[in-house]
């Protein structure tokens, strides 16, 4: 893995993969990758709103990924807990306008893609 995400566990099973995979590919701005991940059945539930379906939550992935430049972004995973289908992350992250010193998301899985989701962070503009 190219990145400044940190792994800190020693499970290995394919939940796993899948989100060590996305936030991989969140923190290249691979936004194909991203929704790659999702099907037309997938839901991402944020503090402000929920999304449903490929459209909405690529509307989410764009508008969200402008906030963390590739390059120039800083993003280390500091938990990661996987039990079967179920992933649940914690990190934290340095952007050139942002500190999020705390961040975190919940991964449903069904077929190998992200079938529920949820996403939360202490967003502090600089």
């Amino acid at each position: 893995m190219d990145t400044k995400i940190t792994d800190n566990t020693n499970t290995q099973n394919s939940t796993k993969a899948i989100v060590i995979n996305h936030m991989d590919s969140f923190y290249n701005n691979d936004i194909e990758a991203l929704m790659s991940d999702y099907t037309e059945e997938s839901i991402v539930i944020t503090l402000e709103q929920t999304f449903k379906g490929l459209r909405e939550i690529r509307l989410f992935i764009d508008e969200l990924i402008s906030f963390f430049p590739k390059g120039k972004t800083i993003l280390i995973l500091d938990k990661i807990s996987i039990e079967d289908d179920l992933g649940y992350i914690v990190w934290h992250a340095k952007t050139p306008n942002l500190d999020i010193p705390l961040g975190s998301g919940t991964f449903i899985l069904k077929n190998g893609k992200i079938s529920q989701q949820t996403f939360v962070g202490q967003i502090e503009e600089k």
